[in-house]
C-alpha cells in the first residue's frame, strides 16, 4: 500500500477494500482540494473581469495626466 493512506496509518482489509471511515476521510481530503482548487478559479475568475477595467482606467488617466502636463507646458 502506498500513497496517503499509508502515510495516514490505513491498512486494508483485502485487495483495494476501505472502511467506510477511511472512505469518509479520503471524501473529505478530496472535498477540500476541490474546494480550494474552486476558491482559486473564483479568484483567477475575478482577476481576469478586473484586470481589463484596471488596465483601461489606468490608460486613461495616464492620458489625462499627459494631457495636462501638456497643457501645463504650453505659453499661453
Amino acid at each position: 500500500m502506498s500513497g496517503i493512506y499509508k502515510q495516514l496509518g490505513f491498512e486494508r482489509r483485502e485487495e483495494n477494500q476501505l472502511d467506510a471511515t477511511e472512505c469518509f476521510i479520503a471524501l473529505i481530503i478530496c472535498s477540500t482540494c476541490f474546494g480550494h482548487l474552486c476558491a482559486h478559479h473564483q479568484k483567477l475568475e475575478t482577476i481576469l473581469v478586473l484586470l481589463p477595467h484596471m488596465v483601461c482606467n489606468a490608460l486613461v488617466a495616464g492620458g489625462r495626466l499627459l494631457r495636462a502636463e501638456q497643457q501645463a507646458m504650453r505659453p499661453g
